[in-house]
């Protein structure tokens, strides 16, 4: 998840500029569980007092053939 470095780093170096985040296609289907949703979700973390915290809606999908 070397993502999360860049998410991290662009949050401290922006700061205020940065209001929030928008994230898709976190599903368990493609390799993402609890715990690299928790570090996912760290990274996001706000750094100020304006942004916005960080929510990922997590949607169990069923394949039909």
């Amino acid at each position: 998840m070397k993502h999360t470095f860049t998410f991290e780093e662009y949050g401290q170096r922006y700061g205020e500029k940065v209001a929030g985040w928008w994230v898709d296609g976190c599903y368990p289907f493609i390799g993402y569980d609890d715990e690299k949703l928790g570090i996912l979700a760290r990274a996001l973390k706000p750094d100020g007092p304006n942004q916005q915290g960080t929510q990922m809606a997590i949607a169990e999908l069923e394949v039909y053939e």
